[in-house]
């Protein structure tokens, strides 16, 4: 008995070893800036082991998005989230994009992910926290969406920021500008070829350090 039950137990362990390497976790750094003596990395770290697709069988994979700070030699990570979908497929037009507002001393993270449903729904986030990473909050933009492509901010109002991006669904332009905590208004802008909105994509600060509004904006020409 003691053998059947010694023999059961390296069985177990051979089974989560391997259950250990099927998971397939990849690491991407996003993008890499300064706040005072801070140096942010924002990365994300996907599990192709769990995914949601679009009506093209285009996979979106599990995504963590985290801020890892490096000061003086001490590192410490950040978790913004740990449920987003991205694709690498779309990887340009997915970037996330970053406004520092010094004025106010807040950080917004924007971050685009692929809805539960099958066709092409999108849901948009937004991370607020302070210069530090050490308080966050998750707003939602909009849900369910073909939007949030192509993403920059283009300015901050006293600390509410605005986000242009782009809709598939009808290929519009839009302008989301944060109102209030957990309040966003979203306008369509106008319609736009996708291809000029994918020339015109890295003129646009996909770090934007601002304290006023209309910095920057969608171009139609």
């Amino acid at each position: 008995m003691k053998l059947i039950f010694t023999q059961l137990l390296v069985f177990l362990a051979m089974w989560t070893n391997a259950q250990n390497k099927n998971f397939n976790e990849q690491e991407k750094t996003v993008c890499t800036f300064r706040l005072g003596e801070d140096k942010i990395i924002l990365k994300e770290k996907s599990d192709t082991s769990s995914f949601r697709e679009n009506a093209d069988r285009v996979k979106f994979y599990k995504t963590r998005l985290l801020a890892v700070i490096e000061n003086k030699g001490r590192t410490t990570s950040k978790l913004l989230d740990s449920s987003l979908y991205i694709t690498e497929e779309y990887h340009k037009t997915m970037l996330p994009c970053i406004l520092v507002d010094s004025a106010q001393k807040l950080v917004y993270v924007f971050s685009n992910s692929k809805s539960l449903d099958l066709s092409y729904g999108m849901d948009g986030f937004v991370y607020q926290s302070n210069l530090g990473f050490d308080s966050l909050k998750k707003e939602m933009i909009f849900t369910g969406f073909n939007a949030g492509w192509s993403s920059f901010f283009g300015g901050s109002f006293r600390g509410n920021p605005e986000l242009w991006h782009y809709s598939a669904a009808g290929g519009f332009v839009i302008l989301s500008k944060r109102k209030a905590d957990n309040k966003w208004l979203s306008d369509v802008v106008g319609d736009i070829n996708p291809q000029l909105v994918e020339r015109q994509y890295d003129s646009h600060k996909n770090i934007l350090f601002a304290t006023l509004p209309n910095m920057d904006s969608m171009k139609f020409y």
